[in-house]
């Protein structure tokens, strides 16, 4: 076999090896937090806000999302481990809390900086 053949074996082989990596990699299953319809399930990732149509917005699955949620009361964890950022007022920074599973966190119960029940604005989200 010549040079030039070798090397055309070589990177064909480079070829399809790329193309099979990308095809068992996409093939794999995705995972990521998305909104879903509450129904009567209680396992979902609940925000309870005065401007969510019905008053509650569900999650589902692990994952992270940026978010801009207004007026929320608090949060149920249903059958999830949830971290979230929230600002209480318009002028306060931001904060982080983690909650376990089956739980309901009000921020009003726990930080001086919310001045009503309802916090200013959820920022982000983390079901793990």
């Amino acid at each position: 076999m010549t040079r030039s053949m070798s090397r055309g074996v070589v990177r064909g082989a480079g070829v399809a090896a790329v193309a099979l990596l990308t095809t068992v990699a996409t093939a794999l299953p995705a995972h990521a937090l998305n909104r879903t319809d509450c129904g009567h399930s209680t396992d979902f990732f609940e925000v309870h806000s005065a401007q969510a149509p019905g008053g509650v917005i569900c999650f589902a699955n692990a994952g992270e999302m940026n978010v801009a949620i207004y007026q929320v009361s608090h949060i149920s964890t249903g059958n999830n481990v949830v971290r979230f950022r929230y600002k209480a007022r318009p002028d306060t920074p931001v904060k982080e809390v983690g909650v376990g599973r089956w739980s309901s966190y009000s921020p009003h119960n726990y930080d001086p900086d919310v001045v009503y029940i309802n916090v200013d604005k959820v920022e982000w989200i983390k079901i793990h």
